[in-house]
């Protein structure tokens, strides 16, 4: 019995510390899609600032 509660007690802190690491690839990614959606924001910005500068420069 107790060696039964021992081998469960192990299998359960294996799927936690499974579980961890998957939390933190989740987190990984999360991260880099905010950074890439923060900086395709910043190209965005950027790009319609010189293409305004570019319109006003050139059609008046």
């Amino acid at each position: 019995m107790e060696e039964d509660y021992k081998r469960k007690s192990m299998e359960i802190q294996i799927k936690i510390e499974e579980l961890k690491e998957k939390n933190l690839i989740c987190q990984d990614k999360k991260n880099a899609e905010y950074f890439d959606s923060k900086k395709m924001s910043q190209i965005t910005k950027d790009f319609l600032y010189l293409h305004n500068l570019i319109v006003k420069k050139h059609l008046r």
